[in-house]
């Protein structure tokens, strides 16, 4: 229903409701593993009405998710700004918390061993959270990234079904913003093709994939250790965010023991 909502807009309606929209489908798109999509749809939200700040923190989310860990941590500290604009205190300690538990974990990883993490190219290029890189051809690569390239791609920002286009009527300044944003989520789909490109370049990904679920699991049990609540609270917010989802509560730790299943099985 968002989607026929917004391709049936007109000016009449506002950037702030048209934003709203946009942040809600975003969470519906989460749900449905459509990773780009929703992605696509805060950068969207933002841009129309930058102090909406569940935009800010679905796209953290989704980073996260992701293991755009960088990413993640730039729209936190911009969730918690907006958020103490808006003088929304839950919203900003939700913010602080998930913050301090991505630098607890995966920052720190990434400063320990000087390297970011290995991006989740399945997921980025629309293939299940259960799937393996093993069940994938080249072929199958190939026409993920070709089918959502059209979707990201900065010509198809404007499509009636994703954003109406009388908002950038005369408005270079946003229509460069709208522009910048698809570019930024069209690379990370050239990354991922390129982590799954051949079937060499899978089992390479697939092995660094199960090293990092590895050094995460040792390192939430030592921030656990210094924190009694640390694990409980991470689980929960890791990927689900300012509002419940029970689906995507459990994706961090399922994904962790899906490698390790394929690993042990291989």
């Amino acid at each position: 229903q968002y989607t026929k909502c917004i391709a049936a807009s007109n000016s009449s309606l506002s950037q702030q409701f048209v934003s709203a929209i946009l942040c809600n489908r975003a969470a519906a798109r989460m749900g449905a593993q459509k990773y780009i999509d929703a992605m696509l749809d805060c950068g969207r939200a933002i841009i129309l009405d930058p102090t909406r700040a569940k935009a800010y923190s679905r796209r953290a989310a989704i980073f996260s998710h992701l293991r755009l860990f960088d990413k993640a941590l730039e729209d936190l500290t911009m969730y918690e700004k907006t958020a103490d604009a808006n003088s929304d205190i839950k919203q900003k300690n939700d913010a602080k918390s998930r913050s301090k538990e991505l630098k607890a974990v995966e920052i720190r990883l990434e400063q320990q061993y000087g390297e970011s993490a290995p991006i989740h190219a399945r997921a980025i290029l629309g293939f299940s959270d259960d799937s393996s890189t093993k069940s994938l051809s080249d072929g199958d690569v190939t026409k993920a990234f070709k089918k959502l390239s059209l979707r990201a791609h900065a010509d198809k920002v404007f499509h009636p079904n994703e954003l109406p286009s009388h908002f950038v009527a005369g408005n270079e300044e946003m229509l460069k913003l709208f522009t910048e944003d698809a570019n930024r989520v069209f690379n990370h789909l050239n990354v991922a093709k390129d982590a799954l490109k051949t079937s060499s370049d899978r089992r390479s990904h697939e092995a660094s994939e199960y090293q990092w679920d590895s050094q995460v699991s040792v390192q939430r049990r030592r921030a656990s250790s210094s924190s009694n609540s640390a694990g409980s609270r991470y689980a929960g917010r890791h990927f689900a965010g300012e509002y419940s989802y029970s689906r995507a509560d459990s994706y961090a730790y399922e994904e962790s023991a899906h490698y390790r299943s394929a690993s042990s099985s291989s």
